[in-house]
């Protein structure tokens, strides 16, 4: 008790810190799932309980895959290509990917209702950034579909999907030396 002999209140268990919004999650167990985004290596929208926040998971078709696609992003952030934040998370050996989560339209999509002007400026954007693609060998840059581009609210394409980047194909199978060698022949 205190000096008026009253009990103090002891919470037997300190509540951990809460995060702020912006903030990464320390662990992946404590993210809900809200919905899967397809792909063919299962990516998944999830959600931060604590800030609200949303984060695109992916796990990979292999180890390797993943790790790469996060280093192909990083390679792309460094060349000043907008792609979005990430995080590797791992875990007995096997990789998770964590990203911010854009809001956005597929390339596809956003073609659809574009003026003229904006298609211009846009595609002058992905043009400029081109051989950070090649030198990446990015294959699957645009996506089948025109998906793995996402334009956001000002007109700015976003990489979002960078799988098919270095030594793997979009879907995780390993380029054959003779496709893939250090010169980026797309050039």
């Amino acid at each position: 008790g205190d000096r008026t002999g009253k009990r103090l209140a002891v919470d037997p268990k300190p509540k951990p810190p809460k995060r702020k919004s912006g903030e990464w999650p320390a662990d992946l167990a404590e993210l809900e799932k809200v919905r899967d985004l397809g792909g063919s290596t299962g990516a998944q929208l999830v959600r931060d309980p604590v800030t609200g926040d949303q984060f695109v998971l992916k796990r990979g078709a292999s180890p390797d895959h993943l790790r790469e696609e996060f280093l192909a992003d990083e390679l792309y952030r460094a060349a000043g290509v907008p792609v979005p934040e990430a995080r590797l998370y791992e875990s007995d050996g096997r990789p998770t990917k964590l990203a911010r989560f854009l809001e956005g339209r597929t390339l596809q999509d956003w073609l659809k209702t574009a003026s003229a002007p904006e298609r211009d400026a846009l595609f002058t954007q992905l043009r400029q950034d081109f051989a950070v693609d090649a030198w990446l060998g990015n294959w699957d840059v645009a996506g089948l579909n025109l998906d793995n581009i996402l334009v956001d609210a000002t007109g700015k394409p976003w990489r979002i999907d960078n799988g098919g980047s270095l030594r793997f194909r979009a879907m995780g199978k390993a380029k054959t030396s003779a496709e893939w060698n250090t010169f980026p022949t797309e050039l």
